[in-house]
């Protein structure tokens, strides 16, 4: 009897964890390439290397399977059986390009593109914060010199509140008047 679709879930989950738990090992237990010794780093770029061949193996395998039905397909335009010399099965065949070779250049532009959108912004954000700043710093030497101002004149009101003229013509201060 087969499994229910609950028991094939679960293994399913079962066998991601343990393949996370492996990819954790492995990233916990990882040592720098600089403090490895030179025949360490060459094992492990040996190993990297035959990953890496392993990984476009496969890759190259999977397109192999999707290009190998097409090539079998036909455009469905068949010449009646009659029909010998001049007409003849049409078979179309389209060349498309292998954008295998540029996708490093394909990210390269994404990341680029992404990079130069992000300081644009940054840009731009930093420019309305500057206009913030600066408005603020003027708003605050328009205090500064509205409270200097009115200081100023009422030092003036109390000097010449503190004055008066004798008989003579001459200014006296009422501090000196009063004694």
């Amino acid at each position: 009897m087969g499994k229910s679709k609950a028991e094939i879930q679960r293994a399913y989950r079962q066998r991601l964890k343990e393949k996370n738990n492996e990819r954790e090992r492995m990233r916990r237990n990882y040592v720098p390439s600089s403090e490895l010794s030179d025949r360490d780093k060459k094992r492990r770029n040996e190993q990297n290397r035959a990953k890496l061949r392993r990984f476009y193996q496969r890759k190259r395998e999977e397109r192999q399977r999707q290009v190998e039905p097409q090539e079998q397909d036909t455009s469905g335009y068949d010449s009646a059986p009659n029909d010998s010399s001049e007409r003849s099965r049409l078979r179309l065949r389209i060349p498309f390009q292998n954008n295998r070779r540029k996708g490093a250049l394909i990210r390269w532009k994404r990341e680029l593109s992404e990079a130069t959108s992000r300081i644009r912004l940054l840009e731009q954000e930093r420019s309305k914060l500057l206009k913030r700043y600066k408005s603020t710093q003027r708003s605050l030497q328009r205090m500064k010199n509205k409270s200097k101002k009115s200081t100023s004149k009422s030092r003036i009101n109390s000097t010449k509140a503190d004055r008066t003229r004798n008989a003579d013509g001459k200014l006296i201060l009422q501090s000196e008047a009063k004694n």
